[in-house]
């Protein structure tokens, strides 16, 4: 069997777009991830902040 020059570079070319294709959405997942995880960090942080600030201005104070 004859392989061509032609077939072997379409057939490789095919290979490393799929490759690359799958490696770019890969990076998209991660940075989709990144994203949530950032936003959900940032959330609790916030929630904690309010938390302790309600805690603090309710805190008995005692006069001495």
């Amino acid at each position: 069997m004859i392989v061509s020059g032609l077939t072997l570079f379409t057939g490789t070319s095919k290979r490393a777009i799929y490759f690359l294709t799958r490696i770019l959405h890969q990076k998209s997942l991660i940075l989709v991830w990144q994203s949530f995880y950032l936003q959900m960090y940032h959330m609790l942080a916030q929630e904690l902040q309010e938390h302790w600030v309600t805690w603090l201005l309710n805190m008995p104070f005692e006069d001495k």
